[in-house]
This record gives structure tokens, sequence and C-alpha cells, in this order.
């Protein structure tokens, strides 16, 4: 029986029995030209980008949140991010969850890393690297879910440019940005919590709405 009478719904809920008609519009549905225009593929798209944008952002600054945070010791927090990662990624397999999973840990991990305290920068390292990982993992499933496995490898290469995004957007743009501009007159160097606090703060503010974005509209029948 299809799901609200609908050829995507009967492809969303994974349906083998559905009749040869609804069958060629679902391999339609999955081509490598038609996702470009069908809104799912594109949150899909800014979710990735979002979350694996927060996680090379600290990635690409952990050393520079350290220093401004008067700490030593990067080495620990890098392995506290792989940690993370390695964590996320069989994790995110193992307990079967969904899209809206890693934008929601990503989210609360920035939310901790803008307390800028000790225990924060190390809990913080670690949960943004879950987030981080988890993407990676989710994001394959959820594109064959959604389109299914027609050109199911130029679907997955189209939306691989999302971790270049990303890391642009958000760490080459916008944390560079912030960062400088709390850089002292004559100075070189950021130190200080407000160094980093607003960065982490607007990227809980973005994965947040990329959660609502996946609830509200991914899995809309």
């Amino acid at each position: 029986q299809r799901m609200g009478g609908s050829w995507e719904g009967a492809l969303l809920a994974g349906h083998v029995g559905a009749p040869r008609k609804e069958r060629t519009k679902c391999g339609l549905l999955g081509s490598s030209m038609f996702v470009l225009r069908h809104r799912k593929f594109w949150i899909i798209f800014v979710v990735c980008v979002t979350v694996m944008g927060t996680g090379i952002t600290l990635i690409n600054n952990v050393g520079n949140v350290v220093v401004s945070l008067g700490k030593e010791g990067v080495g620990f927090y890098v392995i506290m991010i792989s940690v993370g990662s390695t964590l996320g990624r069989a994790g995110a397999g193992f307990l079967r969850l969904g899209m809206v999973w890693p934008p929601i840990i990503a989210a609360a991990a920035q939310l901790i890393l803008s307390s800028s305290s000790w225990y924060a920068l190390s809990f913080g390292c670690f949960f943004t690297g879950v987030g981080f990982g988890a993407s990676f993992t989710l994001q394959p499933c959820c594109l064959a879910e959604v389109f299914g496995t027609k050109d199911f490898g130029k679907i997955l290469g189209l939306s691989m440019f999302a971790p270049s995004v990303g890391s642009i957007l958000l760490s080459v743009v916008m944390a560079t940005f912030i960062y400088d501009i709390h850089i002292p007159p004559g100075g070189e160097v950021c130190t200080g919590p407000s160094c980093f606090r607003f960065t982490f703060l607007i990227l809980a503010a973005l994965n947040i709405a990329c959660a609502l974005l996946v609830k509200v509209f991914l899995y809309k029948k």
C-alpha cells in the first residue's frame, strides 16, 4: 500500500512492491540532473555545509582557540576531535540516527565551546567531532533513502562539495573575520574568550536552524 497515494511516499518508505510505473518515476527522481531541482537535495546539502563546515572551522582554528584562552597542549584537543569524529561515524550507523542529529550535536558542542572554560574546550572539541563524523556517515544514507540508488555516485559526488563550501564560508570567511576584528590595535594575536565566542554562537544558531529545517521539511510527506 502506498503512503498518501504518492510514488515519493513509497520511495521514502522503502516500499519494494510498487507498481512498474512508480518504479519508473522513482528512477526519474533518482537521476543526477533531477536532484539539482529538488528541494530535498538542497536541504541535505545545506545541512552538510553547516555541520561539516562547523567541524572544519574548529579543526582549522583549534590552535588559535587554545592560545586565545591561555591554554597549552593543542595536540590533546586535536585528538579529542579525531576520537569524536571516529565515534560519530561508527555510532551514527550503529544507532541508526536520522539526519536531524548531526546539527543538534554540533549546536550543543558550539554552545559548550562558547562558555570558554577548560572542560568546555575538551567536551566541545569531542562533540564537534561527533557531529562532524556522523554527518559523513548519514549523508550518503540520507541521499539513498530520499533519491534511491540510480546515479547515486553522481548524486553523492555533487553533495560532497558541501565540506569545501562550509570550510570557505564558515572558517575562511566568517571565523577569520571575527578573529581579526578582535585583535587589539598593533597586535598580531587575539587573546581572550571574545576571539571565538561570537563565532561559536553563530555556528550554534546555524546548526539549530538546520535541525529545524530537517525536522520540518526533509521528512515531510
